[in-house]
């Protein structure tokens, strides 16, 4: 049997015009007129070698925003059972779940609306509403915007793309870019080559595509300043077919990211967000408030909640099928179990000394760290590795937020050890009131 080349011509550049469209769609989404908030992106020292792949036949772009907001949840076993820990209490996690604004299919006509921004927005009120000076004020929304404990949302960029070793070897994969690296992009599709503006991106082109040089250096002060990139303007660098191929056989982006936000991903943001709601008596205590947030006690905010519900109904693949984050180890377990007082065996986590090559990968994509793990890497340095990534963001945060950091880390290691009593169930009864809430 003949074998057929691949078939190139199909896959090619995508619209400048739609790039910007759809970038400018996710700041509206997004801002919450929160202040600007600067993604750093965490990339080895130095010079990386990029070549991106182009859009799928079913998306309309090579590059999707990923948000997510960071929640804890209880910590699942294989089997689908919460997980208790020596004292019989249950574990938690903080996981991902996406953003409904981002992610979500909303009928024709509904201004999407997201529960997790919706909670931001109303603490965020409250606190200039009632507290005046700003300090305190800063102090009271700690807990939301610290590193340990804060729900931000955070907005990433995924691509298709080869990440070329110092050999000049490619490793095919997703790679997810902050926004810095994207404005960095959009600068080189916005500026003129010898016949005008570019009207298409001058990266994904299967046989005219060129690589891209982004160079970070971790020395420079000015976070603005840290990343730069080039195109590689002297020549192209054709995809193989093999390459083509391996990447076509990949579900798309748009597929992946557009329309994805199921039930599942609302019901772990309401369970996610009660959890906080009530963590943040205890936190803002630690920093001289006599309460929590109480956003949950806002019988405003319940109706949010029970309208966006009508959007996302419960599916049969929702109680048969853990809710797939976006792939692989970044699978949010969402299992149903019966009520039981049968003990459950606690389930002690690794430590990373302890963890395999893909039990590290898994735990970075959980963490949301910026750390890439190739084949070839010794375990120990990707541990090393992990560690800085972590150190990094904790100085960060603390740079941003330097008046309540010791008390909010405080509250949060006291919060996290204390023996009390587990979470409280996700909603009160409200009445004759009865929702997917209760």
């Amino acid at each position: 049997m003949e074998n057929k080349p691949f078939d190139r011509s199909a896959y090619k550049a995508t619209s400048v015009s739609t790039l910007k469209e759809d970038e400018e769609k996710v700041k509206e989404l997004t801002g919450n007129n929160l202040g600007d908030r600067i993604a750093f992106l965490k990339l080895p020292p130095g010079k990386s070698k990029v070549r991106i792949f182009p859009a799928h036949l079913d998306a309309k772009s090579f590059c999707y925003a990923r948000t997510v907001h960071f929640l804890e949840l209880e910590s699942k076993d294989k089997d689908g059972k919460t997980v208790k820990n020596d004292a019989g209490q249950t574990e938690f996690k903080r996981r991902p779940v996406f953003n409904a604004k981002i992610h979500g299919a909303f009928p024709k006509g509904v201004e999407p609306i997201d529960i997790i921004d919706d909670y931001i927005s109303r603490v965020f009120k409250k606190a200039h509403a009632e507290i005046q000076d700003d300090t305190q004020r800063k102090n009271y929304l700690n807990p939301l915007t610290f590193l340990k404990t804060g729900i931000i949302g955070k907005t990433k960029w995924l691509v298709y793309a080869n990440v070329y070793n110092e050999n000049g070897v490619p490793e095919f994969g997703k790679l997810e870019m902050a926004t810095t690296v994207k404005d960095k992009l959009n600068e080189i599709s916005a500026n003129q080559d010898g016949e005008g503006p570019m009207t298409v991106d001058p990266f994904t082109d299967p046989d005219d595509g060129r690589c891209v040089f982004v160079t970070y250096t971790p020395d420079e002060k000015d976070p603005k300043k840290k990343y730069s990139a080039a195109i590689d303007f002297m020549k192209p660098t054709p995809l193989t077919d093999e390459e083509m191929q391996n990447w076509a056989s990949q579900d798309s982006l748009e597929k992946q990211l557009v329309g994805s936000y199921s039930y599942s991903d609302f019901m772990n943001a309401v369970a996610g967000l009660k959890r906080f709601d009530d963590q943040s008596t205890h936190l803002l205590r630690a920093n001289g408030f006599s309460a929590g947030y109480g956003i949950f006690a806002d019988e405003d905010f319940l109706d949010v909640c029970e309208k966006v519900a009508t959007y996302f109904p419960e599916k049969f693949e929702d109680a048969a099928e853990p809710n797939s984050f976006i792939d692989g180890p970044e699978k949010v377990e969402t299992h149903k179990t019966e009520a039981t007082t049968e003990k459950v065996s606690p389930l002690k986590a690794p430590t990373l000394e302890e963890m395999s090559l893909d039990q590290l990968a898994a735990y970075v994509d959980k963490q949301g760290l910026d750390v890439t793990i190739l084949p070839d890497d010794a375990e120990a340095d990707v541990i090393q590795a992990i560690r800085d990534e972590e150190a990094d963001q904790i100085g960060d945060v603390a740079a941003t937020t330097p008046n309540a950091e010791a008390d909010g880390e405080k509250a949060w290691e006291d919060l996290t050890s204390d023996s009390a009593e587990e979470v409280v169930e996700t909603r009160k009864a409200r009445g004759t009131r009865s929702t997917q809430l209760d």
